[in-house]
């Protein structure tokens, strides 16, 4: 069954320390409480851990207007729902050679008509993939288990299990967002 809301992920964790379940991560129970306080924190944590290829996106940047006080030439703004920046790339899409830098909400760079290649922490999460849907539960479990079960070894207990399940699912993903040939480089191409 695909999960389609994160009250089904915080009710995996809370089935997890053996607790009441949620009819909805908005109500105001005790648990529904526990839960949203941790739940947006877990998962921007987990988007910004590795390169998801669920969460990847790619968005052209509109050049910024503002004064650039750099040593670059362009300027754009960052896009929004950015979790993590992981490249600048050519118009063409391919990883740009210029050099940049960051700051605040801005790149600058000598890139011209530049795209960002990035973690969204924005994606829906009827497209997150079922490892980290139980990455995820597991965290929520792990940072709400004192509050409900008052037991420091069940906390212990679900943070090494979230540790090896999270190593898990990121070499999972890594294997399958790649091809298994390497992708040409300058040393692989010239003859």
């Amino acid at each position: 069954m695909a999960v389609t809301s994160p009250t089904q992920i915080c009710n995996l964790a809370l089935m997890r320390l053996g607790a009441d379940t949620i009819a909805d991560i908005d109500e105001s129970s005790t648990n529904a409480g526990y839960c949203k306080f941790v739940y947006d924190r877990c998962v921007n944590w987990l988007l910004r851990k590795h390169d998801w290829s669920f969460a990847l996106k790619r968005e052209t940047m509109a050049e910024s207007s503002g004064t650039n006080l750099t040593a670059y030439t362009y300027s754009y703004q960052m896009p929004t729902g950015v979790a993590r920046f992981m490249a600048l790339l050519d118009e063409d899409g391919n990883v740009s050679l210029e050099p940049y830098m960051i700051e605040n909400d801005q790149i600058y760079t000598e890139q011209e008509d530049a795209m960002a290649k990035f973690i969204d922490e924005n994606v829906d999460v009827k497209r997150y993939d079922e490892a980290f849907v139980h990455v995820l539960s597991l965290m929520i479990a792990w940072q709400i288990a004192m509050r409900i079960t008052q037991s420091n070894d069940i906390r212990k207990e679900i943070y090494q299990e979230f540790r090896g399940e999270l190593r898990e699912a990121m070499g999972m993903d890594a294997k399958e967002a790649s091809s298994p040939e390497a992708e040409p480089t300058q040393w692989t191409t010239i003859h």
